[in-house]
């Protein structure tokens, strides 16, 4: 039942997911350490920052795909066959389709934000994918691995895939204007009385009383009149994409309850075998052919990121240390009247404190030589 492969893909990949975790939490400014352990081995007032070495890595890998964007004339050139028109005109249309084409593309308000995304998923991952929601419409959305599942030991390679499952986030709102018509609706694969049910149990979670009445709700949603908690109260549907025989793909929705027999939606053939229902941008084939042995930018330079935050700290606390006067109390009456007095050219120390004398160790023989701080 697509309900137990979706969730089982997502079970499958539950620690792939706590390694892309680690490496999304370098890139969003983890720092080396645990504040908590250097507070509780004395240590609290060591150096602790997370240099941002990985985000900067990062923003240099996109910058390639930005200028790609912003220098672009024409995202696509047209060419028709030699013999559909004479040479000039011919040359004509395929000029103004390929503008018209980037025209359309700049013109939709999400295309940018959309192509940083897959830009930034398939760089910091190595696997980003754009599906079709709708195979009727060309826009695309975006998921990254975590949001998006393959079975394990599927081969890096978009046309041997049979499944692919997802998980996404609607707003009741959404929901409802799929089905806003019953009957063109039930057409195209939905199933209101489904989604009606999963929008008054959204509104039966809220808090503000059990109701039943869904011209109440259905009122308030047409109205965007709905609570405010319920407005926002994302419901979670999940999606999976069979391959059939005929090389087509059938798509199935549903709600992301264990147990669950009804579907949101379902289309058999939804998608022609020439136009899949989802396009995977994969950095590679790994390194056994399969897709969950991609790995991108974050999971490679994470090893090496760790320890250059700990040597930059460790270099940080060297330098603290040096331009510090280290002095030893001889008992803890000698450190509660510690203090430095100035007579003129002198400074006088108090009785029972002593300076220590030692060696700073020269940083650019040894941690600095290993950085380059241009």
């Amino acid at each position: 039942f697509p309900v137990t492969i979706t969730a089982k893909m997502r079970d499958d990949d539950r620690e792939s997911s706590r390694a892309r975790a680690q490496v999304q939490a370098m890139f969003d400014g983890e720092r080396p350490y645990r504040d908590s352990d250097l507070i509780e081995t004395g240590q609290g007032a060591r150096s602790n920052l997370n240099f941002d070495e990985a985000g900067f890595l990062l923003e240099s890998s996109m910058s390639g795909y930005v200028d790609l964007f912003a220098n672009t004339d024409e995202f696509l050139r047209i060419r028709l066959r030699p013999n559909s028109f004479p040479a000039p005109q011919r040359m004509e249309f395929e000029s103004k389709i390929g503008k018209a084409f980037t025209a359309m593309l700049r013109s939709w308000s999400s295309f940018f934000h959309k192509f940083l995304y897959c830009c930034h998923h398939f760089i910091a991952d190595g696997v980003a994918v754009c599906f079709y929601p709708d195979h009727l419409d060309w826009r695309w959305h975006v998921a990254k691995l975590g949001d998006f599942y393959f079975p394990r030991h599927a081969l890096a390679d978009p046309g041997a895939l049979e499944l692919a499952g997802s998980y996404q986030k609607y707003l009741p709102s959404q929901l409802y204007a799929y089905i806003k018509n019953p009957e063109e609706a039930r057409a195209v694969g939905w199933d209101p009385e489904a989604v009606k049910e999963a929008l008054v149990a959204t509104v039966n979670s809220s808090g503000n009383g059990r109701t039943n009445d869904w011209e109440t709700i259905q009122e308030q949603l047409k109205n965007n009149d709905t609570y405010f908690d319920v407005t926002y109260k994302e419901i979670t549907v999940g999606h999976l994409w069979a391959k059939e025989f005929s090389g087509s793909w059938s798509h199935y929705s549903f709600l992301d309850h264990s147990g669950t027999k009804k579907f949101l939606y379902k289309k058999e053939d939804k998608y022609p075998a020439k136009r899949p229902p989802f396009v995977v941008f994969a950095y590679g084939i790994g390194t056994n052919g399969y897709f969950h042995s991609i790995r991108g930018l974050g999971y490679k330079i994470y090893p090496h990121i760790q320890v250059s935050n700990r040597l930059r700290n460790q270099v940080v606390d060297s330098a603290m240390l040096s331009s510090s006067v280290m002095i030893q109390p001889a008992d803890e009456q000698a450190l509660a009247d510690l203090s430095l007095t100035y007579y003129g050219p002198y400074a006088v120390l108090t009785p029972g404190n002593k300076v220590i004398e030692r060696t700073i160790p020269n940083l650019s023989s040894n941690a600095m030589r290993y950085r380059d701080w241009e």
